[in-house]
């Protein structure tokens, strides 16, 4: 007989595959990213607005010879973190299951 609910017949459960997580690595790799990314490119950004209405003086030269690398490099560390593969979480977790 059918498992029921309130007198209906609940439906099986949907095949769905496990969720996705992402690894130690890439989670440190996203992370150095932004940390390295947000910074220089609101600094970066501020100076070309300063130099864009005419009170730079030159700033956004300065400012993408200085941060153009700091952003480049987080860029990258962002970009190579999001595209690490996942790992498969199994139904098991290791830390609940009794050991007898």
């Amino acid at each position: 007989m059918a498992p029921t609910r309130g007198g209906e017949t609940m439906s099986p459960p949907p095949d769905h595959p496990p969720p996705q997580r992402r690894t130690v690595g890439a989670i440190v790799l996203i992370s150095v990213g932004l940390l390295l990314l947000v910074p220089s490119g609101l600094c970066t950004g501020v100076m070309g607005l300063f130099d864009l209405f005419g009170r730079g003086g030159g700033l956004l030269i300065l400012a993408l010879v200085y941060g153009g690398l700091p952003l480049t490099v987080g860029l990258a560390l962002l970009v190579l973190g999001l595209n690490l593969p996942r790992r498969q979480e199994t139904g098991v977790d290791s830390r609940t299951s009794d050991k007898s």
